[in-house]
């Protein structure tokens, strides 16, 4: 249950279009197992890609798991692979983003938690959990 996002509040170098555009232009594929998400030709200086969101919402009093498994993620100039979770009580910005997996262009993994008001996490914590060789961005 997804609705494929065609306006893009970032304005960027991308044309996201509708599911029916998806399908025919071959950007899109399911399978029993997995899914294919494919950018495709340029045209006027943008690439036609998907932006995809599920319609339903986690409960986070009853807990939260996902899992992804990666066959291939595109990396280079311009490329932006990326998956998140945001609130179901706010519109984003206001509610927040956690960015599980994004890969912005030719850097590594980024694993980041937007939130408003004053909460705050300790790196010190959070640096027991990562692996040594994690590099760090502070912002």
């Amino acid at each position: 249950d997804w609705t494929f996002v065609t306006e893009d509040p970032t304005n960027g170098e991308v044309n996201y279009v509708p599911r029916e555009a998806a399908i025919s232009e071959g950007l899109v594929e399911t399978f029993q197992d997995h899914a294919v998400i494919r950018v495709g030709a340029l045209e006027n200086g943008k690439r036609n890609t998907v932006r995809v969101q599920t319609n339903k919402a986690w409960d986070p009093t009853k807990s939260f798991l996902v899992t992804m498994k990666y066959r291939h993620v595109p990396y280079g100039a311009g490329v932006w692979p990326a998956f998140w979770t945001m609130s179901s009580d706010h519109v984003w910005p206001e509610g927040g983003e956690l960015d599980i997996a994004e890969f912005a262009n030719d850097q590594p993994n980024l694993i980041t938690l937007h939130v408003r008001g004053e909460c705050s996490m300790s790196k010190e914590k959070l640096r027991l959990c990562t692996p040594a060789s994690y590099t760090w961005y502070d912002t």
